[in-house]
């Protein structure tokens, strides 16, 4: 059974960037099957890890019996990580950079760790 390939992309990212368009063209070449899906889902202001691991167990479960392996960029192979503890059907990972302590680097490097206490909101350009 051949197994199957799904490239996540980081945050802030999508299916269209250069490096989910280079893993595009080289599974294309090598004949293997590679799903990369819009973790966004059109809805950037609302993005949730919750909503981006619930759109790949989605993708798993349209393909009973299948095996797959998670390819994971950034925010992108922290969302495999945690797809990948819960579903059988994952072989294997493949994480690049993965974000994994997303939150507290992020404040570590903003001073907030030290200095205030989470705001209610924080401003990322993109």
């Amino acid at each position: 059974m051949m197994t199957e390939f799904i490239y996540l992309h980081g945050f802030a990212s999508g299916p269209g960037s250069q490096k989910a368009r280079v893993f595009k063209d080289r599974f294309e070449e090598a004949k293997l099957p590679l799903t990369i899906p819009d973790l966004q889902q059109g809805d950037f202001e609302n993005l949730t890890l919750t909503n981006q691991i619930s759109l790949v167990q989605s993708i798993i479960d349209e393909k009973p019996g299948t095996r797959f392996a998670l390819i994971g960029s950034s925010m992108g192979g922290y969302v495999a990580a945690l797809t990948a503890e819960t579903r059988k059907e994952i072989d294997a990972l493949y994480l690049m950079a993965p974000g994994f302590n997303f939150l507290s680097r992020w404040m570590e490097n903003m001073g907030w760790d030290k200095k205030f206490a989470i705001p209610d909101l924080i401003r990322v350009f993109h």
